[in-house]
């Protein structure tokens, strides 16, 4: 992460918890020449069982993306599902 400020209207949830967002990098490629913009942000996972798997859940004026967690039946998913995982 670079040391660009934090957007006020950057949200994240993990599991329908809010978490405390800790950098945002406008460019993620840095110097590098992109093929499409890419931003990037950290955040702190929430306390949760160890082993399980959580929606993420981002929210910008641009919209309201959700990274869906994978079954609990077998944790990996050939979807376009990503995954958190405590």
């Amino acid at each position: 992460m670079d040391n660009s400020p934090i957007p006020t209207d950057l949200q994240i949830t993990v599991g329908g918890k809010a978490v405390t967002v800790t950098g945002y990098a406008p460019n993620a490629y840095g110097l590098e020449s992109p093929p499409f913009n890419l931003q990037a942000a950290a955040y702190t996972i929430p306390p949760g069982a160890a082993g399980t798997a959580s929606d993420v859940t981002v929210t910008t004026p641009s919209g309201r993306p959700l990274l869906r967690a994978p079954c609990s039946t077998c944790l990996r998913c050939s979807s376009s599902r990503s995954r958190v995982q405590y």
